[in-house]
């Protein structure tokens, strides 16, 4: 009867935290929505110019608008004058998952040292994912919308990123499985659980 125990006080502590991070969602979201777009706007100054001079990629505050949206994506080439403009809000993508996270994290059954290395690693691999699918919009972008993009890419490529962008980032779940995948990788074990190692468990 001992066994339920670890997963009923882990289903409670992560209700718990998650609860608190949903409630703190407008301070925190907004902070974290900030920083985002601070550290995408440094590796984009880096790309960009490496990539070739006169291509700016900029992220900045907005208004509050319709679907949560809370910034702007800026997308410009010079030398063939196209600039565009996307607005989008980083919580679907980036806020949520990072709750989600941090509460397994921190609900898991075991040691601090453990749940704080989840905590961290996990953090830092789920905004790492969340900048990837932002560099993916943004190269699927160029793609669409800017003919010497367009011209010089492989058809492969093409294809590969328009069903990244338009099938995969989008699907529902897809940034709720993110974060339960990397904590099953960082801070699941089976012996945590109250499940006997001596049964092919992991310890």
């Amino acid at each position: 009867m001992s066994a339920p125990r670890p997963a009923a006080r882990f289903v409670v502590t992560f209700a718990a935290a998650y609860a608190v991070l949903l409630a703190l969602s407008g301070p925190l979201g907004g902070a974290h929505a900030s920083a985002t777009r601070a550290a995408w706007n440094a590796v984009a100054r880096a790309c960009g110019g490496a990539l070739e001079p006169g291509i700016a990629i900029r992220f900045d505050a907005a208004p509050p608008g319709p679907g949560g949206t809370e910034s702007v994506m800026s997308l410009s080439r010079a030398r063939t004058g196209f600039d565009m403009r996307f607005e989008y809000g980083s919580r679907p993508f980036a806020y949520w998952p990072t709750a989600i996270m941090a509460a397994l994290a921190l609900a898991t059954p075991a040691g601090w040292p453990r749940r704080l290395r989840a905590l961290v690693l996990g953090v830092l691999a789920v905004q790492a994912f969340a900048a990837l699918g932002a560099l993916a919009f943004v190269a699927d972008a160029f793609r669409r919308f800017d003919p010497v993009s367009a011209a010089r890419e492989a058809a492969w490529w093409q294809s590969a990123l328009s069903h990244f962008v338009d099938r995969i980032l989008p699907a529902p779940l897809l940034f709720t499985l993110v974060p339960l995948g990397l904590w099953a990788i960082l801070g699941f074990r089976c012996g945590d659980w109250g499940v006997n190692a001596s049964k092919g468990a992991l310890a």
